[in-house]
């Protein structure tokens, strides 16, 4: 699909810390590849003028320098989940948790 890439490389994180000597992390989230191109056609974001999106399905790919990929997380901790209670508690697993929202959105830990 014209617009999609498989694939985020946007400016380098060691370009802004030039010179800087000690740690640094990020949680980053995104799009799969699924979801960017489920969403080209319907998504509040086109709106705005994006014409370019981007999927990650492969965290090590947005590495960059000595910012290393650490590990994935849950975009919605279970134990925040067992807090809500019926139905908001049911549409927050289906929606938020679990293989579904794997499908869509990933959240990716790095650190250098």
């Amino acid at each position: 699909m014209k617009g999609i890439q498989t694939r985020s490389c946007s400016a380098s994180a060691a370009d802004s810390t030039a010179g800087y000597s000690g740690s640094a992390a990020a949680l980053i989230d995104c799009y799969t590849v699924f979801a960017a191109k489920a969403s080209k056609y319907k998504n509040p974001i086109n709106e705005v003028g994006v014409t370019t999106l981007y999927g990650v399905d492969d965290p090590k790919w947005l590495e960059v320098d000595e910012l290393r990929f650490v590990r994935e997380r849950e975009l919605t901790p279970p134990e925040l989940i067992d807090e809500l209670k019926g139905f908001d508690r049911k549409f927050f697993r289906l929606v938020f948790a679990g293989k579904a929202a794997k499908k869509l959105y990933r959240l990716f830990e790095y650190e250098s």
